[in-house]
């Protein structure tokens, strides 16, 4: 008697790895159903399948990746048309914290993505519904802000896809679709409907190791409204793709910051000014307090123990207790004025005026010889 003949098993299975190699994937063979675990980064998305169901397309996985790092599903509500299997669509659903429909034209197809909403209901953060919907209908329900479609693209369905996307999207929304072949041409008709158009081909690093010289490898395209608005880039690397008016939005605000900064050093400036004519004879007074020692020590803890505002001045660099160093100066500042924060000595100092003018007036009563002081014998 001939032997009895064994299926054959992917070897994507037995390597515990999904069809296209992107994730990692357990099956459990239950009679004619499989029952798969994708693992998606942190998520983990239940399938159950017939064995003869055809495995799920390239791009469906390739746009599973995209949605895992994509933050507008996690923001927003979440479409996904002809979701076949809808794998994209239950990893959005872990990660979203609104609703996500999984959608598709075959009832066939609709039973099987209501199936796999009632097994991952459970885990999933926000709502999640499956219906049947044809390209070119627009059932009466609330837009959306994220629509994602994976191998859509039929020859005659151009219109219908642009008809049921536009009507279901809001006006700041975005879509998204992933195709193998044929996207060049759905983006020449989806331009008159969203002028804003992006093509990618490495949009994701896995996705590009896994699918490296495969000429199945898909592409990615997001398609906005005229309303749409970009992911904000960071201000000093503004591409021209953002538009003249983000330009004009930066330059305003590099103004902004430059003219924040003139009106804060005039401050500075402006307090120097009041010190005015008092800086060289302050200096001088340094100068008599390393000389005369003990004698100026003598009138600063007399004029201190008179002026309750008068502070210990901050210790020099290399002192002990403050090591050396670049920020020393910074240190030794807050330790010497810890309540005043982080405002500079210049601000202090001209807020003491009172206290520095004393000093002042006792240098200046002393005799000079050229540019050096004459001090009395006695001392």
């Amino acid at each position: 008697a001939p032997a009895a003949r064994v299926p054959l098993v992917p070897r994507a299975e037995l390597e515990g790895r999904s069809d296209w190699g992107i994730f990692a994937r357990s099956v459990q063979v239950l009679g004619e159903m499989k029952d798969m675990i994708y693992h998606c980064g942190k998520c983990q998305v239940r399938l159950r399948r017939l064995s003869t169901s055809p495995r799920i397309t390239c791009a469906e996985e390739a746009l599973a990746a995209w949605v895992l790092k994509s933050r507008t599903v996690r923001r927003g509500r979440v479409l996904e048309l002809g979701a076949g299997a809808g794998l994209a669509g239950l990893v959005a659903a872990r990660l979203s914290r609104k609703h996500v429909e999984l959608t598709d034209g075959d009832p066939c197809s609709v039973a099987a993505l209501e199936d796999a909403v009632a097994v991952n209901s459970g885990s999933s953060t926000g709502s999640l519904g499956a219906r049947q919907l044809k390209f070119g209908e627009v059932p009466a329900m609330k837009k959306f802000d994220l629509i994602i479609a994976a191998d859509i693209l039929e020859k005659d369905s151009h219109a219908a896809i642009l008809r049921t996307a536009r009507k279901l999207l809001k006006a700041t929304g975005s879509f998204v679709i992933m195709a193998s072949t044929g996207l060049e041409h759905f983006l020449r008709d989806a331009a008159a409907v969203f002028p804003k158009i992006q093509l990618k081909r490495d949009y994701d690093d896995a996705v590009s190791k896994a699918l490296h010289g495969m000429p199945c490898r898909p592409k990615l395209a997001i398609l906005r409204r005229p309303g749409a608005r970009a992911p904000r880039a960071p201000r000093r690397l503004v591409s021209a793709v953002h538009g003249n008016e983000e330009k004009a939005i930066c330059m305003q605000l590099d103004k902004e910051e430059v003219a924040e900064n003139e009106s804060h050093h005039s401050q500075e400036s402006e307090a120097e000014a009041d010190k005015g004519d008092e800086g060289e004879e302050y200096d001088v007074g340094e100068v008599q307090d390393d000389l005369a020692g003990e004698r100026m020590d003598k009138g600063r803890l007399k004029h201190s123990q008179s002026d309750p505002l008068a502070r210990p001045r901050a210790p020099k660099e290399g002192s002990e207790g403050l090591p050396k160093g670049p920020d020393c100066d910074e240190r030794s500042h807050r330790s010497a004025y810890p309540e005043r924060g982080s405002q500079p000595p210049s601000a202090l100092l001209a807020k003491r005026q009172n206290v520095a003018r004393p000093l002042i007036r006792r240098v200046k009563s002393l005799p000079f010889q050229g540019k050096f002081l004459a001090l009395p014998s006695q001392l």
